[in-house]
């Protein structure tokens, strides 16, 4: 017992020092296959552009300012709320593509073949920071926290269990991020 507090003490410490970087949900995207053709007629890669998108968590948060690499080469890329309980009809994705498709137009404008890029989710975590709130931690200072969980390439139920942590006894809204391919796309 001993022993197993020094640890928890030492990883504590470790935290609190910034030696240990704490995991989260949103990850980097991977690197996407984007093609175009040449003037010789080759298919060659084409670097993709970001884009940038200002999205809201929901009520008593602040907004927050994400990146995306688009997935498509003409693509746009959009963020939906729904009030909690809500439905999404998405599938899961072919082997080798990034992200689960929508499979039924949605209510509020997500329409067949979008892309589910990202989901509002819910997690236990800290809610302060610093030695004292690493050490509270052990006291009981967990306390279910928000966060935005990127679905490129995660895997499937990863993605299932952050769309269903969003209830009503934790929030009122969900926000989901999607990417539509624009025609004329490769």
């Amino acid at each position: 017992m001993k022993l197993l507090l020094i640890n928890i003490f030492l990883l504590a410490l470790t935290c609190s020092l910034g030696l240990l970087q704490p995991r989260t949900h949103l990850r980097r995207a991977s690197k996407s296959g984007i093609y175009s053709s040449s003037k010789s007629g080759e298919t060659v890669p084409t670097p993709p552009t970001a884009t940038f998108l200002d999205i809201s968590l929901g009520e008593g948060y602040k907004n927050i300012n994400v990146k995306f690499m688009p997935v498509f080469e003409q693509s746009t890329i959009f963020s939906v709320s729904y009030e909690v309980p809500f439905g999404l009809n998405i599938d899961k994705p072919p082997k080798g593509f990034p992200c689960p498709i929508v499979t039924k137009d949605g209510s509020n404008g997500e329409k067949k073949g979008d892309i589910l890029r990202a989901t509002t989710c819910w997690s236990q975590g800290f809610q302060a920071a610093g030695p004292m709130s690493d050490i509270m931690q052990f006291a009981g200072n967990v306390k279910w926290r928000k966060s935005l969980f990127d679905c490129t390439g995660a895997p499937y139920q990863q993605i299932v269990d952050a769309l269903i942590s969003n209830i009503p006894e934790r929030s009122k809204t969900v926000t989901l991020v999607f990417e539509r391919e624009m025609s004329g796309s490769v």
